[in-house]
């Protein structure tokens, strides 16, 4: 066996980009680097949207606050379902069709529960629904057939309420527009009787 004793090497003259050892070297040494990151344009853009909605809250609330109204049942003393009040009005025949639209915009309106535009339009929109039905067609349901009365509402609620909708980012349809109708029936701020 033939030894080599590496101590006694002599290493001149060697250009390397770092350390050049022979053997074995032990680094002790520790280099930590503590760099605190600026926010990311995303988290600043986040920042930036959490204090607009701050400031803007109160006029979310307002306008969750008009929502609820028309949500809310007006007659807390006696309720009564969509299927009565439409009989008690002669339109009992509409049952079926009235509970199935009533429950389509129900969930239209909850699919955007979180857009405080979109819920600025279903406010509005279920207003407009609401006074102009009160204004135009109730008063004359005693003393109307109810084709007279189906006109009305064409003509006097739903597309006035069609008009209103312009670009119509919601998608709502005629249809939609006549769930609101039987969703403020159901919610007693539209009456039949």
């Amino acid at each position: 066996m033939i030894s080599m004793d590496l101590s006694r090497r002599k290493q001149e003259h060697i250009k390397a980009g770092g350390d050049v050892v022979a053997g074995n070297k032990y680094d002790h040494s520790v280099n930590v680097n503590n760099v605190l990151n600026p926010a990311t344009d995303y988290m600043l853009e986040l920042v930036k949207k959490f204090k607009d909605e701050a400031l803007t809250n109160n006029k979310f609330n307002d306008i969750v606050d008009n929502l609820n109204h028309y949500s809310t049942n007006l007659d807390e003393d006696t309720i009564y379902d969509l299927e009565y009040k439409l009989k008690a009005g002669n339109r009992d025949f509409e049952y079926k069709r009235a509970a199935l639209l009533k429950e389509r915009i129900a969930k239209k309106i909850k699919l955007n529960e979180n857009s405080e535009a979109a819920q600025e339009i279903y406010a509005y929109l279920l207003s407009q629904v609401c006074s102009d039905f009160n204004m135009h067609v109730y008063p004359l349901i005693k003393t109307s057939s109810i084709i007279q009365i189906n006109l009305l509402l064409d003509e006097r609620v739903i597309k006035p309420a069609q008009a209103i909708l312009g670009e119509n980012v919601l998608r709502l349809l005629k249809e939609d527009v006549n769930g609101m109708i039987y969703f403020l029936t159901g919610n007693c701020h539209i009456k039949w009787e």
